[in-house]
């Protein structure tokens, strides 16, 4: 009888102990979920990326091709709302991009605006990599183990308006996640891909018989890793496809 007793205090105090840690960990794990990174001031975004196109840092068309600023034939430069803003009639850049890839086939002219907020990270995708910290979120934690991202095209044409020369476009672009992990993951990570769309808002003249726009996207394709309650563990490949602004193509 008193083996068991002993056995059944052992027990209690050991479930006990499990219970208390678990707690802990929940509090932790809350906390660091709730920190929030303070918003950058506006005249600041916009006097940043400014900086991107007064220093000449070469801005990427996709991830292989890229034009600099006053380069001859294109045009660089932040718009009031600090949206970046590429305007290509280069013939040479512009068979890059029909080489590279068959929707630019026969094109004549390209712009590109990437919105204010993303116009630092867009221009430094190549330098990007992935946190490898743990991070937590009630009783989970998350952590990469190994990824990438790329600049996309996006799939489907952006609706856009026409009159006589006047090109205006004013849509809403979705993130798209592979499943509920690649999302749960990001917003743990604080990856600022936690939005669920992008709005865009952009007026152009130009000559074009034929004008087409398509969203312009950081594309993270990346190994997850999800623990939950110490012991569920389970890792996967996701996707997220990320708006940051949109590209025409003119024909």
């Amino acid at each position: 009888m008193e083996k068991v007793a002993r056995f059944k205090k052992t027990l209690f105090l050991s479930t006990l102990f499990i219970l208390l840690a678990l707690l802990v960990l929940f509090v932790v794990w809350n906390v660091q979920a709730d920190e929030v990174t303070p918003d950058q001031n506006e005249a600041d975004l916009i006097a940043s990326n400014r900086v991107w196109i007064d220093s000449k840092t070469p801005i990427p068309l996709t991830n292989d091709i890229f034009v600099t600023p006053f380069e001859k034939n294109t045009d660089v430069k932040i718009l009031k709302n600090g949206n970046l803003v590429v305007e290509v009639t280069d013939a040479k850049l512009l068979k890059q991009l029909a080489l590279e890839n068959s929707i630019y086939d026969g094109i004549k002219a390209y712009r590109l605006v990437i919105t204010a907020p993303n116009v630092a990270e867009y221009i430094n995708n190549a330098k990007f990599k992935y946190p490898m910290d743990h991070a937590y979120t009630g009783i989970s934690n998350y952590q990469i183990e190994s990824g990438t991202r790329s600049i996309e095209t996006g799939s489907n044409a952006i609706r856009l308006t026409r009159e006589n020369n006047q090109v205006h476009t004013k849509s809403t672009v979705q993130v798209r996640f592979s499943d509920d992990l690649a999302k749960d993951s990001m917003d743990a990570l604080q990856m600022d891909v936690s939005s669920n769309s992008l709005a865009l808002d952009d007026s152009f003249q130009t000559k074009a018989k034929s004008v087409r726009a398509f969203s312009k996207e950081l594309f993270y394709d990346f190994n997850v890793t999800k623990n939950s309650w110490l012991i569920l563990s389970s890792s996967k490949q996701v996707h997220v496809y990320s708006p940051v602004g949109m590209e025409y193509i003119m024909k």
